[in-house]
């Protein structure tokens, strides 16, 4: 027969426990990539203390981070070097993403060639306050919050050496600044809040995209460009990638623009096969002096000790808005070719005030062909010159699909103009409900002349409007044209 049980004796010791978390009415607890975020009134405790007896409390708002960088702190805590603390987050324990805070102060860049996702944030109250410079390739999931990047001959490389999807690097509300270099060779640069804030560019194409899969996704950011003098500096940002596979976009970005000098100077160089959109933007050019002053174009590749344009450009404009100064000699586009009859240059909703809307400076390969859709699309010049310009070699192609659009000329020059250094050459234009106004007086301008070109053009035009200053002149006239009605 069993004895009966004894009383329960006290419990033993517990251990430490859970980290618990609790938050009042009105607080949050949420994650971003890995960061916890807690907000509002808040409390850490651990399981083994009562829950009035509270580690520490948060107000309003605490970040959890795995290493601080701070230069001026004490090295046994903290880490003094960013690069030890990048190399301390890529052999962190598991697999997740790993946090570093840098504290207000300057720090240099280095590689990490490594794909562990790594958020970079600054502790500093503006992104002035955190600086970083050197030069460092990064393998992609990097994101870099609050930084500011500069160094005359310092640069940031995402390049991916791997064969798989490509990897992506991520820029949060960050200043670019002192010729500070951005380059993606076959991943994907995204910024987004940023200011690229180079006011006195010495050195070339300080944003670059190349490699069969490089890509900028540029979203809501600022660019102040300026070039004083006649600074050897002839391209801001270089598109260069090898494939059509691939799209980079700019959207809902402002910029200002200032360029001296008399050299040739291109905003955008486009070498490109990818699809590059805009999609927003506004270009305000406060200052454009060189006679060859192009938004984006091409200042060609030599082949064979030829200089050829970029035979395969894909670009898309919508809702973009240029405005430049008078007198002042911007182009939109120059010595850009589609390449494919089905693929097109394409401007939609847009309003641009500048010195002329396309000129092309360099004769293409012959068989080249260039395709373009107007649609919507507002131009004032600011400027004695012909509006649109195209330059012919042997067996080129030209379509034009002119809708809806309105251009009023200042001066005399004609409006569209073909010519041709060979033949062959073969012109389209699709012209439906255009405006065309001149402001010139007495003689207004020939809204398209094709007197120059002996190839077969084709003009299909409804409801064009050609209107002048003076009524009693009337517009721009439309010459005589050698085939089509």
């Amino acid at each position: 027969m069993d004895g009966q049980e004894g009383p329960t004796g006290p419990p033993g010791p517990s251990g430490p426990g859970d980290i618990i978390v609790t938050c009042d009415v009105g607080g949050s607890i949420s994650s971003d990539n890995g960061e916890i975020i807690l907000s509002g009134e808040c409390g850490i405790f651990t399981e083994c203390r009562e829950p009035n007896e509270v580690i520490f409390s948060i107000t309003p708002q605490f970040r959890i981070y795995d290493f601080i960088v701070d230069q001026a702190g004490d090295p046994n805590c903290v880490f003094i070097s960013l690069c030890d603390a990048l190399a301390a987050a890529a052999d962190a324990p598991g697999d997740g993403p790993v946090n570093i805070a840098i504290a207000p102060g300057c720090y240099t860049l280095c590689d990490m060639l490594n794909e562990r996702i790594i958020n970079i944030i600054s502790l500093g109250p503006a992104p002035k306050t955190v600086k970083v410079g050197g030069n460092g390739i990064s393998w992609g999931n990097k994101t870099w919050v609050g930084i500011t990047f500069v160094g005359e001959e310092c640069s940031y490389v995402l390049n991916d050496e791997g064969t798989h999807e490509p990897t992506v690097d991520l820029f949060k509300m960050c200043e670019f600044t002192d010729n500070f270099q951005i380059h993606t060779k076959h991943d994907i640069l995204r910024f987004r809040g940023c200011f690229f804030n180079y006011n006195q560019l010495t050195r070339q194409s300080v944003m670059i995209v190349e490699g069969a899969t490089g890509i900028f996704d540029i979203c809501n950011c600022k660019f102040f460009v300026c070039r004083l003098g006649n600074v050897e500096v002839d391209t801001f940002m270089l598109f260069n990638s090898s494939t059509d596979a691939t799209i980079s976009k700019l959207f809902d970005c402002h910029w200002d623009v200032i360029i001296d000098g008399t050299n040739t100077f291109f905003l955008i160089q486009n070498k490109n096969l990818q699809l590059v959109v805009f999609n927003n933007n506004t270009w305000n050019w406060i200052r454009a002096v060189p006679a060859k002053t192009v938004l984006i174009g091409d200042a060609g590749t030599i082949v064979d000790d030829v200089r050829v344009p970029n035979i395969n450009a894909r670009l898309q404009f919508y809702s973009c808005k240029v405005y430049s100064q008078p007198g002042d000699t911007v182009i939109m586009l120059a010595d850009q070719w589609t390449g494919k009859k089905d693929v097109y240059i394409e401007f939609v909703d847009c309003e641009l005030t500048m010195a002329q809307f396309a000129n092309y400076f360099i004769e293409p390969p012959a068989k080249t062909k260039s395709c373009w859709l107007i649609d919507r699309v507002i131009f004032q010049s600011t400027l004695d010159a012909i509006i649109w310009f195209i330059k012919f070699s042997d067996d080129n192609c030209v379509q034009m699909l002119l809708w809806y659009s309105q251009f009023t000329n200042i001066s005399d020059n004609d409006m569209i103009r073909f010519e041709e250094s060979g033949t062959g050459n073969m012109v389209t234009l699709e012209a439906v409900k255009d405006y065309f106004r001149s402001t010139a007086a007495p003689t207004p301008p020939t809204w398209l002349d094709v007197t120059t070109l002996g190839a077969a053009v084709t003009v299909l035009h409804n409801g064009i409007v050609r209107n002048n200053v003076d009524p009693a002149v009337g517009g721009p006239t439309l010459v005589a044209l050698p085939t089509g009605p």
